[in-house]
């Protein structure tokens, strides 16, 4: 990932952060960087700054004042960039920023280390001289040179959220006083994000789910999401902190109203959330107790099933009407909302300083899932963010209510691109069992009539596309052409979206796959209408398309392995150490040459390979990692399973079936014991699946027919029995190992 460059902006005066009101007499210094210190001073007394601030607000409706509340946005930005335009080397550092590095992106981090400062909307200032676009356009909207801002307090350091794994999202919403709140549309978005990590379940509705109704619907939902999402309706604190208590989140997103605080000094902005003793009643929750609740004890994260430390969400955003709004400094620290939640140690939290619409609050929560759940950077985001807010509502302003305090670690670029692996593996997988159930079900019903089987072919392609819109979001987000491992999770994508292809018209749709012709024929014999064998030639087309697909799809996982295998043994020229054990690489590649059978494939197998990824393999099974030894032990047993592909007259010398059906066995069954000990659920699960895939695609009359439709098997070809009254030595072994030697496991067993 290119580097995002970042410009720091400071802003600080002599004296505690807090008790402090702005005034023109008080003497700030701004420092950008290593440049020298200038002296600034804002043009507002406090209360006249308040004021002003309470006219952007929305009073008597968005519609209601909406000239005059322009011109006073206009009014406050002009102030705001002056303080900009003060401080020496700010605009020669955006510039600079903007043309000097790959990455077009460039982030503007402010440091405010006097409370009172922070009440000023700097999001809404306009580019400063000589800096990234002209003076008339908003800095963080210009297109020149895009710019990006987040606010952060000094001595808050770089906090550790939990962005890996499968996302977990705590949705908490409260709205006490009835005022009302957007409440569907946000669980649509929350529902529409989690989507592609949600497994089917046991009972579920065959095709699209949505056309259930009533409770089995919302049963089958809820049962969906449970493991990604917890909503907590009507919530207290209490009700936060128990949940905070007993799981890990990733993401916690707040849906409430943001109110004064009536029983404090200065009424600072709070969330209603419902009183514990009487939920009629709104209970206003400031920052500080919020932060409490969602960051437990330490006896409470004891009780947390991770053992492995109870990390902060990586993300918090809040929902709530002027959550970014600064309180009252004459009484305390005038701290908001989100500022507390920033100060307590959490990465990433995004609120608003003015009141917020509901349409503004959707999209908001919208882009920020789509965009994190998959590791996109989340400065990025906030650029975004605030251009498609200021294109949709262009009544409000809620591009420029949008306030962000982040604690970034500064190599944000190595955490993102582990997620970006992480997430996309898990949601191919989902995919896959997906598609899985769906063959499996079919298979269960020979019957089906057209519309059903038509149903089920639009599911597949669904999760077809998700596959593949997976690996593209990889490639498109890393720029690092060098990993093994990231040309690895390109070809096994690849490999999946071929399997889900056959799935569709390898033996699920055998009619339209072997009848095209006699279908059309069968049509014009009986006088169906134009419209009918016009959409029958569509349908033909549509599944030569498929089908040449999934052809392209698997050779094209085939020469990713082999990119892999250059890089990772220094065909590139590229020194150093090896990044990981290669064995696998080297298998899989040998595995696609063999199912596709090229001609002559027997005859020119390079047993060089075999011998390379054995010898590897056997160095890995005397290292002290156990998951190691686990994922050798996998490569080996699916190394000797190939050699039951050839006639023992092709074989290397010193090897025959008997052994390889010894060594298949025994590796097989080292492995399975040895995941007794350690978490091997991933390293069971993917090479019991590879096993199955020899017995259960690969071994099919019409794979083959995919590839060489005119070969017909000869009757000692070893893969196979031609005319299908016994299984070939492979199947058998590949049938032993996947269906009785390795335990069934769950996806949903490591895709946490």
């Amino acid at each position: 990932m290119k580097r995002m460059p970042s410009v720091k902006l400071e802003y600080l005066r002599h004296g505690p952060p807090h008790n402090q009101l702005l005034s023109p007499l008080t003497n700030y210094l701004g420092v950008c960087g290593q440049n020298e210190a200038a002296s600034v001073h804002v043009p507002y007394e406090h209360a006249q700054f308040l004021n002003r601030l309470r006219r952007l607000d929305y009073e008597g409706g968005i519609e209601k004042g909406r000239e005059s509340r322009q011109l006073e946005i206009e009014d406050v930005s002009r102030h705001v960039t002056k303080l900009l335009n003060e401080v020496h080397g700010l605009n020669a550092s955006l510039s600079t920023a903007c043309t000097e590095n790959e990455n077009p992106l460039v982030h503007l981090r402010l440091t405010l280390s006097a409370a009172e400062l922070s009440v000023l909307p700097f999001e809404l200032a306009k580019s400063p001289r000589g800096g990234p676009g002209t003076e008339n356009d908003w800095l963080l909207l210009q297109p020149e040179a895009p710019v990006t801002l987040t606010r952060r307090m000094r001595g808050v350091v770089h906090a550790n959220g939990r962005l890996s794994g499968a996302p977990k999202i705590l949705f908490i919403y409260a709205d006490p006083n009835g005022w009302g709140l957007p409440l569907r549309q946000h669980i649509a978005c929350l529902m529409d994000a989690l989507e592609p990590w949600c497994e089917p379940i046991e009972g579920e509705a065959l095709y699209d789910n949505k056309q259930q109704e009533g409770s089995a619907y919302a049963s089958a939902l809820r049962k969906r999401f449970d493991p990604h999402l917890t909503i907590l309706p009507n919530a207290t604190l209490w009700d936060v902190e128990e949940a905070c208590r007993h799981q890990q989140f990733t993401h916690v997103h707040i849906l409430a109203h943001g109110t004064t605080i009536k029983d404090q000094p200065g009424e600072p902005i709070g969330l209603a959330l419902h009183h514990e003793r009487d939920p009629s009643q709104p209970d206003v929750v400031d920052g500080v107790r919020f932060a409490l609740a969602l960051r437990p004890t330490k006896q409470a994260q004891w009780r947390v099933a991770d053992q492995g430390g109870h990390e902060a969400p990586a993300l918090v955003t809040v929902a709530a009407c002027r959550s970014g709004h600064q309180g009252n400094v004459m009484f305390c620290t005038g701290s908001s909302f989100v500022h507390e939640m920033h100060r307590a140690g959490f990465p990433l939290v995004v609120g608003s300083q003015f009141p917020l619409t509901f349409g503004g609050s959707v999209m908001m929560l919208k882009m920020m899932l789509h965009y994190l759940l998959e590791g996109q950077d989340p400065r990025l985001l906030l650029y975004d963010l605030r251009r498609d807010l200021h294109a949709l509502f262009p009544e409000s302003h809620d591009w420029a209510s949008i306030i962000a305090y982040d604690a970034l670690p500064d190599q944000l670029g190595d955490s993102l691109k582990e997620v970006r692996y992480t997430q996309a593996s898990q949601a191919i997988n989902v995919a896959m069992v997906h598609i899985d159930k769906l063959a499996q079900a079919t298979l269960k019903l020979p019957n089906l009539d057209p519309e059903a089987k038509e149903q089920i072919m639009n599911l597949m392609r669904r999760y077809v596309a998700r596959i593949e819109s997976a690996a593209d979001q990889l490639r498109k987000t890393s720029h690092d052409n060098t990993s093994t491992r990231m040309w690895g999770i390109f070809a096994s994508a690849m490999k999946r979206k071929a399997e889900a292809l056959f799935y569709m018209h390898g033996h699920l749709n055998e009619d339209m796959r072997s009848s095209d012709t006699f279908t059309l024929e069968k049509m014009a014999l009986v006088d169906e209408s134009p419209e009918e064998v016009a959409r029958a030639k569509a349908e033909r087309k549509r599944v030569k398309e498929e089908k040449t697909a999934c052809i392209h799809a698997l050779k094209t996982a085939q020469r990713y392995y082999e990119r892999a295998i250059s890089i990772n043994l220094g065909a590139d020229g590229i020194g150093g150490a090896r990044e990981s054990a290669p064995h696998w690489i080297i298998v899989q590649a040998l595995s696609l040459q063999v199912v596709q059978r090229p001609k002559g494939w027997q005859k020119n197998t390079n047993w060089d390979m075999w011998r390379s990824a054995h010898w590897i393999g056997e160095l890995d099974l005397g290292v002290e990692s156990i998951m190691s030894r686990i994922w050798a032990h996998s490569s080996l047993a699916e190394l000797y399973l190939l050699l039951l592909a050839y006639q023992e007259d092709d074989l290397p010398t010193g090897l025959d079936h008997t052994i390889a059906r010894m060594k298949v066995l025994e590796h097989a069954e080292k492995m399975r014991d040895l995941a007794t000990s350690v978490d091997a659920n991933l390293a069971l699960y993917s090479t019991q699946r590879q096993f199955a895939r020899y017995h259960v695609w690969w071994n099919k009359k019409s794979f083959l027919d995919f590839f060489h439709p005119d070969q017909i098997p000869s009757a000692d070809e070893a893969w196979f029995c031609p005319d299908g009254t016994d299984q070939g030595p492979l199947e058998k072994m590949a049938y032993t190992i996947s269906q009785k030697v390795l335990p069934k496991i769950d996806p949903k067993d490591f895709n946490q």
